[in-house]
């Protein structure tokens, strides 16, 4: 029976590494504890969006100030303003929120108990807390709350940098419950609130280890067949690490969401919607090309560029519908263009593995492929967007219910619902397990042939929970997970 994957490295580890981009930051000399509320990064880019539902980026982590190691790991509704721990109890008081866009200040005022785990949000009414400070001199029995206002009806787009003070009382904080702070507590003078700026966060994080640096999640993640490693990420194009586990080189301009290797492993495509080509000897720009848009790619290195309408063509630019996709020979010569319909980031994302065609979604969840002609040849319907991977005979497709359809005629050969959405899809080396990746972090093992689930696993690194959003597999039983936070797992 197959046994779930065990990590055995970890590229692109570093201190901090669980809590992304650093937002609010707060040190317990005396517990020798470290808060740092961070976000790990979106779900979404320009070209694809199909991951986003429940997904939660906002994450606040409690460190060991000895070795760095993060021992609680807690994930917030809104985005976390501000930290601070009790000058006696162990308590941490987390301010989040932010402005729903179009009225609404909503957040919370959180009271995470370290002992226990247990969080209490002392709030009755949503609320943004931008500032949360102790008074020490008063053993802590006041805190002192910086708010935005409830909505932007009276101050307009000044809400966005005054607000109230507030100073809350209690002889016991550890007895706080849920919803226990009213509104009539929260009624002080107004002023320009204290805002923490994530660059002042980032220095605060630079300070406490020399070792930290930001590194997004990572979109893209290959194997070359010389143990090399590469990855496309947030803040990163390019990198490539050795098989000792070094960095190798980088290209640190703008970050990228597509990663296509070419067949000779001697160049690859990398970036968002505007594509570069660049050798992978040592990551200097080959060409960039003329055409945007979002890859498609078969496994002879033929490829395509689909430009993307952010809205849908009823909403967008008439000419939406009559795009024209570039379509490039395994030569990289360009071919030609084709029209395939407007695209939307939710309905038409279709990156799939091991393409021996160029694959397309169009209209609402018709397949179709592109051959050397030209010819758009429809396939079968009822597909949902989201990464695929080619088995055989047959597309293994996305969406609340992974599917298994036959090549060209769309017969259903398996169906396996998953309770949340999916990151990757990738077929093991060996030809006989399929990886599905989930938001929630969860790692899965199928029966390709039966769709029945082998294993599953929540991915963990240092025994603290990531998430999973690109799979490689370029040896039987043996997967690189590229993860939101930044690392490459090598896993087998």
């Amino acid at each position: 029976m197959p046994q779930p994957l065990a990590v055995h490295r970890v590229l692109g580890d570093r201190p901090f590494a669980e809590v992304g981009e650093p937002r609010a930051v707060a040190v317990d000399e005396e517990r020798g504890l470290i808060a740092i509320g961070g976000h790990v990064g979106w779900l979404h880019w320009a070209g694809a969006a199909t991951a986003t539902d429940g997904w939660m980026p906002h994450v606040l982590g409690i460190y060991d100030r000895s070795d760095l190691r993060c021992r609680t790991l807690l994930r917030t509704r809104w985005p976390i303003r501000s930290v601070d721990f009790h000058p006696r109890q162990p308590l941490l008081a987390i301010g989040t929120g932010s402005y729903d866009g179009g009225w609404i200040f909503h957040g919370e005022l959180l009271l995470l108990h370290l002992d226990s785990g247990e969080v209490v949000s002392a709030l009755a009414d949503s609320r943004e807390v931008r500032a949360v400070k102790w008074r020490t001199w008063r053993h802590g029995r006041v805190l002192d709350l910086a708010l935005a206002p409830p909505t932007e009806f009276e101050f307009g787009n000044e809400a966005m940098v005054i607000g109230y003070d507030a100073m809350v009382t209690r002889d016991d904080w550890l007895a706080v419950r849920d919803g226990e702070i009213g509104h009539d507590e929260l009624d002080g003078p107004l002023r320009d609130s204290d805002i923490v700026k994530p660059a002042q966060a980032r220095a605060d994080v630079e300070a406490l280890s020399t070792a930290w640096s930001y590194r997004g999640p990572v979109w893209g993640v290959e194997r070359l067949r010389d143990g090399h490693v590469l990855a496309t990420m947030d803040g990163v194009r390019l990198e490539s690490w050795r098989s000792d586990g070094e960095l190798d080189w980088s290209t640190a301009d703008r970050g990228g969401h597509q990663l296509v290797v070419a067949p000779d492993q001697e160049s690859a495509l990398a970036g968002d919607l505007e594509v570069t080509r660049y050798s992978l000897r040592d990551g200097k720009v080959l060409e960039t090309l003329d055409s945007d848009g979002v890859i498609t790619a078969r496994a002879d290195g033929a490829f395509a560029l689909r430009p993307p309408h952010p809205l849908p063509p009823a909403l967008g630019p008439r000419h939406a519908d009559s795009a024209l996709t570039t379509v490039f020979g395994p030569d990289r010569a360009e071919v030609g263009h084709v029209v395939l319909g407007g695209f939307g980031s939710t309905t038409h994302f279709f990156p799939v593995r091991h393409a021996s065609a160029l694959y397309f979604l169009r209209g609402s969840g018709q397949v179709v492929s592109v051959g050397d002609d030209l010819v758009v040849r429809p396939l079968f319907d009822q597909a949902a967007a989201g990464p695929a991977v080619e088995v055989g005979d047959s597309l293994v497709c996305s969406g609340p219910r992974v599917s298994r359809r036959r090549l060209p005629d769309g017969e259903i050969l398996w169906r396996l619902a998953v309770e949340h959405p999916v990151t990757a899809l990738e077929i093991d080396a060996g030809g006989s397990i399929l990886y599905i990746a989930l938001n929630s972090g969860r790692l899965l093992g199928i029966d390709v042939h039966t769709g029945s689930v082998l294993w599953q696993q929540e991915l963990s690194i240092h025994g603290q929970p990531t998430v999973g959003l690109s799979l490689a597999s370029a040896e039987p039983g043996r997967l690189l997970i590229g993860t939101v936070d930044g690392r490459i797992l090598d896993c087998h």
